[in-house]
Order: C-alpha cells, then structure tokens, then sequence
C-alpha cells in the first residue's frame, strides 16, 4: 500500500490479505482521522516499506537539517524531497517502534528487496 494514509481498520485488512505498508514523510503531519504512530505500531515491521514519495512529503526534520543558500542571499529551506531523506522516516519509525535505527533501515531493504525480487 503505497504511502498508506488510512484507518487502523483499513490497516488490518490489508496486513490480513499480505501487503506491505508503505510510510512516507506523510507521517509527520496531523490528519483527522488518521493515527499514524498507531499505523506503525501496529504493522509488523517485517511489512513496512519506507517511502520518500519525490518531490513531495519531506520530512520536518529534512527542512531543518538541509536548508540550502538561494540566490538571493539567506538561507532558505529545502522544497523538494530527495531519496536521502528516507533516513528520517526510518528514525521515526523506529522511534515509535523503540527499535534501533539500524535494524529498522536493514529490515525494511530487506523487505523491498523481496517485494522487488532484488
């Protein structure tokens, strides 16, 4: 399910039939409705895709971390999403999980790589 915005309902219904749940920058904003920490809490990481969805969704932390000098003269931030920027959906996912950043970054490959047949 790429870039899964949805119901814990939904969710469960879409574990129960197999696929994997794609997270994106998505996740760091508020939407009625929607519980996202709940969403990774309750996907097992062993299904979770993580997602940049360029150009768009760019994680907050992203913004702060790699603004960029225009022409104008002072810094400003980023307004495109880069694949580099996967690592912070990772964190978050791993924070909410309270799992080490590290196993969620090589799980979730692993589990693109089966799903890619890489």
């Amino acid at each position: 399910m790429h870039g899964f915005v949805g119901t814990l309902e939904q969710l469960q219904k879409y574990l129960k039939m197999g696929f994997y749940i794609g997270f994106n920058g998505i996740i760091f904003k508020e939407i009625e409705g929607i519980n996202f920490r709940e969403n990774i809490r309750k996907t097992p990481l062993e299904r979770i895709l993580i997602e940049t969805d360029c150009p768009y969704l760019i994680p907050p932390l992203a913004r702060r971390s790699f603004a960029v000098k225009r022409n104008e003269g002072g810094p400003e931030q980023i307004d495109r999403n880069e694949p580099i920027f996967v690592k912070y959906i990772a964190q978050e996912i791993a924070k909410i999980k309270n799992l080490d950043y590290q196993k969620v970054a090589e799980i979730t490959t692993q589990n693109a790589k089966k799903l890619f047949n890489l």
